[in-house]
């Protein structure tokens, strides 16, 4: 199979999905901030199974090789890159409990074992100072003086933000936030979910220039997310019938190929934390 370049522009003249994150990396930088990126496989590339009864044909194969070159682009660009499908793959052979809820996002077994990996991560690659916290952990969930610990905002040199998985079980003290926390036994700053891959309805809850900022108060800013995030957010918009129609007659494209309407530049540059 021949894949082209993602980093390449798009129709419109657009920016690619890497270059719109080494964007963001490249920005943070600027102020002495670094960005991880989380990578988040989809349910199908982990449990191809669930939609293909007979799966012997799938022994040894790479499920969704463009986003394993996209992990790789993204990593040739000097955006550091921690990729949850590899973690997934193996703890799937071992393991009963799935990993994905019923919806198309993370358990709380997988949160936990993504926290884990980028716990390690950050162990292998940063100096800091554990905080003894007295961070418990029963099951999945984490306690703190006894109490469900639930991550907000405070001065921890650790933000995180991302997708609806970083919400997943955050409230009751099984998300990523709260295991990581765990893991590393330091407090982790919550900024919540933010979108980077940012699609109209979302317009709450998209990265913004207040986001860019804490981040950049912070050594190092944790993106949770699915590496297809944007082209399950911005990809396809919703129209009406008659709206299809006049498009399709006019011989426009359906599918939307820019990649974001969120703009970084207007965000992150000519900024003063």
């Amino acid at each position: 199979m021949l894949l082209l370049p993602l980093s390449e522009k798009v129709g419109g003249g657009a920016k690619s999905p890497v270059n719109h994150i080494v964007e963001l990396s490249q920005a943070l930088k600027r102020f002495q901030t670094r960005l991880i990126y989380v990578s988040l496989p989809l349910k199908l590339s982990v449990y191809p199974e669930l939609v293909a009864q007979d799966s012997t044909f799938l022994k040894g194969a790479s499920t969704l090789p463009q986003f394993r070159q996209m992990t790789l682009e993204l990593l040739k660009n000097d955006v550091e890159v921690v990729d949850i499908f590899p973690v997934f793959m193996r703890h799937k052979k071992d393991s009963a409990t799935h990993l994905f809820a019923k919806g198309h996002y993370i358990s709380s077994e997988g949160a936990r074992l993504t926290a884990q990996t980028l716990a390690e991560y950050l162990q292998a690659t940063t100096e800091f100072s554990p905080d003894n916290a007295h961070f418990k952990a029963l099951g999945t969930t984490i306690y703190k003086n006894e109490k469900i610990y639930i991550p907000s905002q405070q001065d921890s040199p650790f933000c995180i933000f991302g997708n609806c998985n970083l919400q997943a079980f955050h409230s009751k003290g099984a998300g990523i936030a709260s295991n990581l926390a765990f893991f590393l036994d330091k407090e982790v700053d919550y900024l919540g979910r933010k979108l980077i891959f940012f699609a109209k309805e979302f317009k709450n809850e998209t990265f913004d220039e207040r986001t860019f900022k804490e981040c950049c108060k912070r050594d190092i800013a944790i993106c949770i997310s699915f590496l297809s995030g944007s082209f399950v957010r911005t990809s396809v918009f919703s129209m009406t019938k008659k709206q299809a129609l006049l498009k399709f007659l006019r011989g426009k494209p359906l599918v939307n190929r820019s990649w974001s309407t969120l703009d970084l530049e207007s965000i992150c540059y000519n900024k003063k934390p």
